[in-house]
């Protein structure tokens, strides 16, 4: 159990984890708290929840969905090459979005926020899993902090943007599928 190839994949499984917090209650937590989220997020809301549309859980989900694949994806090549920069990169990134950016929204809206519980409890496991990686890889700071800066730039100029961008074209989607009618 202390190989790179089992600690590469607890990574997709941890992520999932978290993101079935988010999809289980971000709908729920959106209605019940809509009047507070739009006092204190007036312009730019959490979770893009500015721009999801009338199909909320299904349009996040589709956007997950994207992020697991780019993530399956980033593990995949990282065996494939026996390179695990950006697996490394993405791992502390994981453990940065759930300080800083769940964090930051627990503190700001005083209360639960969809996905605070999941980082708060994956951040020790994820944690001891770069620290036993890193004891097996034996990264230097500098490669550390690089492929942190690296993998996270460009992973989250993607799930940030582009995915969140996205939500309403999903939304749209779903909208006009739900109206088909069946033909038989």
């Amino acid at each position: 159990m202390n190989t790179m190839g089992f600690y590469l994949w607890l990574l997709p499984v941890l992520l999932m984890i978290h993101e079935f917090e988010e999809i289980f209650m971000i709908e729920v937590w959106y209605e019940g708290h809509k009047e507070k989220i739009n006092r204190i997020w007036p312009k730019k809301k959490p979770f893009g929840l500015d721009r999801p549309g009338p199909f909320l859980t299904p349009t996040i989900s589709i956007g997950i969905c994207a992020e697991f694949i780019g993530v399956i994806l980033i593990c995949f090549l990282c065996a494939v090459f026996n390179n695990y920069y950006a697996w490394f990169g993405f791992s502390i990134g994981f453990v940065l979005n759930s300080i800083l950016l769940h964090g930051r929204d627990f503190l700001r809206f005083k209360g639960y926020t969809p996905g605070f519980v999941t980082s708060i409890v994956l951040i020790i496991p994820t944690i001891v899993i770069l620290v036993l990686a890193n004891n097996l890889l034996q990264y230097n700071w500098l490669e550390i902090v690089l492929s942190t800066i690296i993998t996270n730039v460009v992973f989250g100029f993607v799930a940030f943007k582009v995915l969140h961008k996205s939500m309403p074209t999903w939304s749209a989607w779903l909208v006009k599928y739900s109206k088909k009618e069946v033909q038989e």
